[in-house]
């Protein structure tokens, strides 16, 4: 507040300035003038002088002198003129000076009125000037205690103006801010809080199991090796877990460059097939490829295959034993789609709306579901310029459809 102060003392010093300054140029102008009245006075009564030395040749200096500095006969001299028709107010000369003298006067005064309006006009801007000013440094000082919610209405033009505009986006972009680091921050509880149920589930399943291999000196061999069999599903599904985990956070930390290669639709079918086979088999479950089209897409194979197998993991994990799961390639001019349809249980209404939510697990969802999985392959689809859609009717089983444009 002390530095606009001595601002504003500064401008009217300045203003008291000009106005001193436009006062002295304005007299020193009619001070020329004035002489210059003079002057043509002077040459006038030099003038009259001439003729009357001319007419008197025979005066001395001292009758000149006499006459030159007579006084008291104003009045005989005024009747004298008026005898002639020549009156004070038809002399151009006096009338010169007395117009003279009131326009120095009126403008003297008028020039005072001019910039004292201007001082008073200014006074009042710089008032209204540091009055917004002020509530722009309220403003800030509000946005430093995490006060957002403040609108600006402005609808004049100019410099604070626009600042006030610019100062409103910044806020609205700090409050958008704030509420997506707010909101990152509970999915970060929700998600570290999710990561160690999935974790706490398994490993305490691994715990008992191993207690009751050491516990049991009469364990049969087949039940010691069901057990020990089910402690490896049990850290493979960890270990899984743990990968997808680290593979999400790449992606959502942006560290992984996505290639745009020419990728076989059939090749990388048939590669993300081969990696869940073992689980198919377990089951009994027929994957069939459909479709004889080999048409290529543009995208990263290894993250794209990566999406393909969670797909197709999903499809197994929700199929009945001695089923099929069908997997279809339909090409056109506007897109490619890679369709994977199995025929378990289907996804309820409800359930589709979050089925690509991290850890979420619908109500029908087996012991071995995570819930991670499909957000994976829904990531991954989304950086490669792609959509991944999901169909379903409850007890008809799910189509999931993995569809690239060709024109992206």
């Amino acid at each position: 507040m002390e530095s606009k102060d001595r601002e504003f003392q500064k401008a009217i010093i300045r203003i008291l300035i000009l106005m001193v300054t436009g006062l002295i140029v304005w007299n020193l102008a009619v001070s020329v003038t004035n002489r210059r009245i003079a002057a043509i006075y002077y040459e006038r009564i030099s003038a009259i002088f001439g003729a009357i030395s001319a007419q008197y040749p025979d005066m001395g200096h001292g009758d000149w002198m006499q006459y030159l500095t007579a006084t008291g006969n104003e009045e005989d001299g005024e009747a004298f003129l008026h005898q002639y028709g020549i009156l004070q107010g038809d002399m151009p000369i006096l009338q010169a000076q007395t117009a003279q003298k009131r326009f120095q006067i009126t403008g003297n005064l008028v020039w005072i009125l001019i910039c004292t309006g201007i001082l008073l006009i200014f006074i009042c801007y710089q008032k209204q000037r540091n009055r917004k000013i002020q509530e722009l440094v309220d403003y800030i000082r509000k946005i430093e205690h995490g006060i957002y919610r403040i609108k600006i209405e402005e609808n004049d033009e100019g410099e604070l103006s626009r600042l006030q505009n610019e100062l409103y986006k910044i806020t609205v972009m700090l409050r958008e801010s704030s509420e997506l680091a707010g909101q990152q921050k509970k999915a970060l509880a929700d998600s570290v809080s999710d990561i160690s149920h999935q974790l706490k589930t398994p490993l305490t399943s691994c715990l008992v199991l191993l207690d009751n291999l050491a516990e049991s000196e009469n364990m049969t061999e087949e039940t010691r090796r069901r057990f020990l069999s089910e402690i490896t599903g049990q850290l493979t599904s960890v270990s899984w877990l743990v990968q997808v985990l680290l593979k999400l956070s790449r992606l959502d930390a942006g560290v992984v460059e996505l290639k745009e290669e020419e990728v076989s639709v059939s090749a990388l079918i048939r590669e993300a097939v081969e990696k869940v086979g073992l689980l198919a088999e377990w089951k009994q479950i027929d994957i069939q490829v459909m479709g004889e089209e080999e048409p290529f897409i543009k995208g990263d194979r290894h993250w794209l295959e990566e999406a393909l197998v969670n797909l197709i993991k999903n499809a197994i994990e929700h199929s009945p034993e001695d089923s099929e799961i069908r997997i279809q390639v339909e090409d056109n001019q506007v897109y490619t789609c890679i369709h994977v349809r199995d025929f378990g249980s289907g996804i309820s209404y409800e359930d589709q709306k979050h089925i690509f939510e991290r850890f979420y697990r619908s109500a029908d969802a087996g012991e071995d579901s995570v819930g991670i999985g499909l957000a994976l392959a829904q990531e991954i689809m989304k950086r490669q310029n792609g959509y991944l859609t999901v169909e379903s009717e409850p007890g008809q089983g799910t189509v999931f459809y993995m569809k690239f444009l060709k024109c992206h």
